[in-house]
């Protein structure tokens, strides 16, 4: 099995009609998702993004392979970007319920999107830019194995990395726990909504 890092936004319930307006705006639906891409029994997302340098090397291998060689230019790309946007996808969207409120998950489908989802500006701004046009209480990036980051918290931006040893320990072993607030304000948010189950 491959990587699978993920997205997790976690909003009230209210707000999911703003999610909504927010795919619309910024996704490449098919005749499926139109009416409402959330509800969609087609889960599968295709963003539309600002391309970065990270999203055209993707892009180059993706589509091409070894056709172009690592010092690849601009105009070798021209047929996947228009007006400096591109699409990525699939994105695997899923909604998932605790304690009253709504996360939802994108998962990326492939390693090499896990690894563009990980390195991507352009993508990191993307789910901000999601986070606030839907109020969500948290924003978590879950780079699968290896950390877990707290992108947005508050109404706020942030760069939080957190390694899942130290959940570990955190959650289960009191005594060990580091004394850090944002972490107990993470557990107390998204975390342990979406992931009560895992852990």
């Amino acid at each position: 099995m491959g990587l699978n890092s993920t997205y997790i936004i976690t909003i009230e319930k209210h707000k999911l009609k703003s999610v909504d307006v927010y795919l619309k705006n910024n996704c490449r639906l098919n005749e499926n998702q139109l009416d409402s891409p959330i509800m969609s029994k087609d889960n599968c997302m295709v963003l539309i993004l600002a391309v970065d340098s990270c999203i055209k090397k993707y892009i180059r291998n993706y589509y091409y392979g070894r056709r172009f060689s690592g010092d690849y230019q601009d105009e070798n790309l021209e047929d996947r970007i228009e007006n400096n946007q591109t699409s990525i996808g699939c994105v695997d969207l899923s909604i998932e319920e605790f304690n009253n409120k709504l996360n939802i998950k994108f998962v990326c489908v492939t390693s090499s999107m896990s690894h563009l989802f990980a390195e991507s500006t352009s993508i990191r701004k993307w789910f901000i830019e999601l986070c606030k046009f839907a109020e969500a209480e948290t924003g978590i990036f879950d780079c699968e194995n290896e950390y877990f980051e707290l992108i947005w918290f508050k109404n706020k931006e942030c760069q939080f990395q957190i390694s899942p040893e130290i959940l570990y320990d955190f959650k289960y072993y009191p005594e060990k726990k580091p004394a850090l607030e944002p972490i107990n304000d993470l557990l107390n948010a998204s975390f342990d909504y979406a992931y009560k189950h895992k852990r």
